[in-house]
């Protein structure tokens, strides 16, 4: 979990410290507790940290990450698949109104190069490399959620059993990103906060 969302120094918990210990205590379970193990879901944290575009929780999981074994390679496989399902989703997430308006294969119809410049560009991602396929499965899968594309959600949920995942292991990932959805949300603009939270009333 990123150091700052539970850092006792932090206006977070200079002003709301209550809901602070309930936030780490909740993060604490997912993060610690189930079937996936921690650098899976550090890796998780990574890319929906970066969709959240948090630099500095992407920063604290991208060291988590490096603390239980992830390397260089597998952490920027981890930022490929959210690169990936950051461009896909952006034309899926309301695929049954394209198709009612522009036609069921409206990519390929209309846009035929780019359609398979695509599919080429996400396959290179998805197959092969250092993080397994059931690994990146999980990520686009949480990436998918956090962009809210019902359709890309619920085909990498799909491919994520295929390829051996359990629903627990989908339901862990998801909970990553419960965590992370929250945690983005007001540590993004640390430096802002600290500045206009933390400062000193001017004399008057």
């Amino acid at each position: 979990m990123a150091q700052n969302v539970s850092d006792p120094n932090s206006w977070i918990a200079k002003h709301l410290s209550g809901p602070q210990d309930k936030f780490v205590e909740f993060a604490q379970q997912v993060y610690e507790n189930g079937e996936l193990d921690r650098k899976t879901k550090e890796l998780i944290a990574v890319a929906t940290a970066s969709v959240g575009r948090c630099p500095h929780c992407t920063e604290g999981h991208i060291e988590g990450a490096k603390e239980t074994g992830a390397s260089e390679q597998e952490i920027a496989e981890a930022l490929a698949v959210a690169w990936a399902q950051g461009s896909g989703t952006q034309v899926f997430w309301m695929k049954e109104d394209f198709a009612d308006i522009l036609g069921e294969n409206w990519r390929r119809d209309f846009l035929p190069g780019p359609d398979a410049a695509f599919w080429e560009f996400k396959s290179d991602i998805f197959d092969g490399g250092a993080l397994p396929r059931k690994t990146k499965e999980l990520l686009a899968t949480a990436v998918s959620c956090q962009h809210r594309c019902r359709h890309c959600t619920r085909s990498h949920m799909e491919a994520a059993l295929e390829v051996g995942a359990t629903k627990a292991e989908v339901a862990e990932a998801l909970a990553v990103l419960w965590v992370i959805g929250g945690g983005t949300d007001v540590v993004w603009n640390e430096k802002g906060f600290e500045e206009h939270l933390h400062s000193e009333p001017a004399a008057g």
